[in-house]
């Protein structure tokens, strides 16, 4: 009896632990990151813009893991907020209004619907893009 006991313990245990990895991943999925992004441009991009395009320091932002700046032909500032598990996810503001591949890569993207792109670089790189609105577009990378 006390080994059934154990082995029930068990079981249940990797019951509670596959409901709360299963929650976790299904909290975090792609419409929810692109859903973060937009929140977050509606929250600051009237504040934000008039900083990128004249080089002002940036504020701190809550949501913000990390922002770069990525120079090439057409410029970017790329702002990575929480990521997905094994994805980067954020968004970021093109001066030019032109959608980019992850950290301004020099690598094609390629259309796959209505203001939608992916990309795929070497190895297991791949990506995609969606425009939230003029200047401001979503992403998702995975390495």
């Amino acid at each position: 009896m006390k080994k059934s006991g154990k082995v029930t313990l068990l079981v249940i245990t990797v019951l509670i632990i596959c409901a709360a990895a299963a929650a976790l991943f299904l909290g975090t999925g792609p419409a929810r990151s692109l859903h973060r992004a937009e929140q977050f441009v509606e929250r600051y991009a009237e504040t934000l813009e008039p900083l990128l395009d004249t080089g002002k320091p940036i504020p701190v932002l809550p949501e913000v893991m990390a922002y770069n700046i990525w120079s090439g032909e057409h410029p970017m500032m790329e702002f990575l907020l929480k990521p997905r598990f094994a994805v980067y996810v954020g968004c970021y503001y093109s001066p030019d209004d032109v959608p980019l591949a992850f950290q301004n890569a020099a690598i094609p993207l390629v259309p796959d619907g209505e203001d939608g792109w992916s990309w795929q670089g070497s190895g297991d790189n791949r990506g995609i893009t969606r425009k939230i609105r003029d200047h401001w577009y979503y992403f998702e990378a995975s390495f």
